[in-house]
């Protein structure tokens, strides 16, 4: 048997929706055109409740819209792990934080911040290309901050930030990449992760000689 599934095809994300996608109802003709083609076609919509991380309503002090810490929604306790064989391991996390930190940068973003081969420092360091001499004292200050971190939640914590101003700026990162030091950073290659963000970050191009 063919099933085809449509996955939140509903009037919010309509043009004049309460969430409202551009160009969000070119996709119903697809649906129509394709759906003679299967046996069972099944519409799922979305359901949140009342206590969902998503309602502005539940942060106290948040303005709707704005970027909430999403580490806090999808980090599992660790109570529910009854042993360690069960627990989350390097790779997991590594790629969990990524997923998670690529989620607040791309959010509310109509252009992709993932772009591979664009590593941390390279990302940091385009939201001040000029001089090495007069990047920001704050932007230094954040970058800085990742190479004091003595445990992966500490690292996150400076990451989340970094990624922060990555979004303010528009600038792209490789989350893959991001996800791959991560898993080295854990490992105990803390110095090599730490090496290569630092000559990403203040590497300064040569001027060509005058002709």
């Amino acid at each position: 048997m063919k099933a085809l599934v449509l996955v939140d095809l509903q009037y919010d994300f309509m043009p004049g929706g309460a969430l409202a996608v551009p160009e969000g109802d070119a996709v119903v003709a697809v649906a129509r055109r394709l759906a003679p083609a299967f046996e069972v076609v099944v519409a799922t919509q979305d359901w949140h409740p009342p206590d969902h991380g998503s309602f502005a309503a539940n942060h106290p002090g948040r303005a709707p819209g704005e970027v909430i810490d999403l580490l806090e929604f999808t980090v599992v306790p660790d109570a529910w792990y009854p042993d360690e064989a069960s627990a989350p391991e390097r790779d997991e996390w590594a790629v969990h934080i990524a997923m998670t930190l690529y989620a607040v940068h791309q959010q509310s973003r109509g252009e992709r911040m993932h772009q591979r081969g664009r590593g941390l420092g390279v990302a940091l360091r385009s939201l001040h290309p000029g001089d090495q001499n007069t990047v920001p004292e704050p932007l230094v200050r954040r970058f800085r901050m990742l190479g004091t971190a003595d445990n992966l939640a500490e690292l996150t914590h400076h990451l989340r930030g970094a990624v922060q101003l990555l979004r303010a700026g528009g600038a792209p990162l490789d989350y893959g990449v991001l996800a791959d030091q991560l898993v080295a950073w854990q490992r105990g290659d803390q110095g090599r992760v730490q090496l290569t963000w630092g000559r990403q970050f203040y590497r300064t191009r040569r001027s060509l000689p005058a002709s």
